[in-house]
């Protein structure tokens, strides 16, 4: 079951909804800070490399971010363009919050269509799952932003 989650993570084919990309895109926050955290921790001599570090490990947003603009009937490319500007994550916030196409599009069927069975796709009783996960994620890099660069 992890490794069916772990390769639809890195699928960049198909849609993925909006309610669909917040469990994975938290978990993907979640692992970049603790990674980060981690070699940091471990090797104390690369903390001046740390924003290289988070830089490198924020690529891993970009499968995700091309199937919700998938979703949107829009190229991936605009994945790539969204790790390297500075308010990445506030654009990709703007992005993921707006509806996908209703009918089908070239990347594929709309994942909230009946019959789809797509792994990605949140069924409508999973919805406080996604809440539950993205806050707990918004809650654990806010910890994780405190005790590494304000804690002294």
């Amino acid at each position: 079951m992890i490794m069916k989650h772990l390769s639809n993570f890195f699928r960049i084919d198909g849609r993925i909804s909006r309610l669909g990309f917040f469990p994975y895109y938290a978990i993907m926050i979640v692992a970049v800070f603790a990674l980060s955290w981690l070699i940091v921790a471990l090797f104390p001599n690369l903390k001046q490399f740390h924003a290289y570090i988070i830089s490198g490990l924020t690529f891993l947003q970009v499968p995700l971010l091309m199937r919700r603009f998938h979703d949107l009937n829009q190229s991936g490319i605009w994945a790539i363009v969204f790790c390297i500007l500075p308010l990445g994550i506030i654009n990709t916030l703007c992005w993921v919050f707006l509806a996908g196409q209703e009918e089908r599009n070239k990347y594929g069927t709309n994942p909230y269509r009946p019959g789809m069975t797509d792994e990605t796709t949140l069924k409508k009783g999973q919805v406080p799952l996604a809440v539950g996960l993205t806050l707990n994620a918004v809650v654990i890099v806010l910890f994780a932003v405190w005790f590494i660069w304000v804690k002294p």
